[in-house]
């Protein structure tokens, strides 16, 4: 129990007995999450019996770093080919591969050259602590016309055999 024990909870109207009918419990893991727990006495509504029990606790929640990626959507493509042909011709040209470990090493050499091209051609991108990583460029462009739909809608409310309500309920359904 987070209570502290032998607290009184409910004064009774009629005697003025104090009792302790309601307990906080938590798990052994949520304990160490309540900085405060008490009963206040002094913030009890008027005609009411029970006491409120004011509990604080400390939920917050530790994020990962938001992580840099590569952004391929602003790569200069012909810089990137020209760089990709420069290293690719710095390794012999290709031949027959003969064993499962010349076939191991020569893919070796092309992923390295992969991606020491694309650590130096394509830019990383800088993401918001506050973006909303599941929302798009494309989700809000129908976001828009959902709300634009929905003003529309909204204006047509006293006549509801109008069709643009049917297009609303569609698009919202579909978003």
């Amino acid at each position: 129990m987070v209570l502290e024990a032998g607290k009184p909870t409910l004064e009774s109207t009629n005697t003025k007995s104090r009792t302790r009918p309601d307990n906080v419990f938590c798990s052994a893991e949520m304990l160490t999450a309540f900085i405060y727990c008490d009963v206040e006495e002094d913030l009890r509504p008027v005609n009411t019996d029970h006491f409120p029990i004011i509990s604080i606790l400390n939920l917050s929640v530790d994020q990962n770093p938001p992580t840099q990626r590569w952004n391929f959507r602003k790569t200069e493509w012909p810089a990137f080919r020209e760089a990709l042909e420069e290293e690719l011709g710095k390794i012999p040209p290709p031949k027959e591969i003969q064993s499962a470990d010349e076939f191991y090493t020569r893919l070796r050499q092309i992923q390295q050259i992969l991606i020491q091209v694309v650590e130096n051609k394509v830019p990383k991108t800088h993401p918001s602590p506050f973006a909303k990583r599941r929302w798009t460029a494309e989700l809000n462009v129908n976001n828009k016309k959902l709300r634009k739909l929905a003003r529309s809608a909204k204006r047509k409310l006293s006549t509801p055999e109008d069709p643009i309500h049917e297009t609303y309920r569609t698009a919202r359904n579909n978003f």
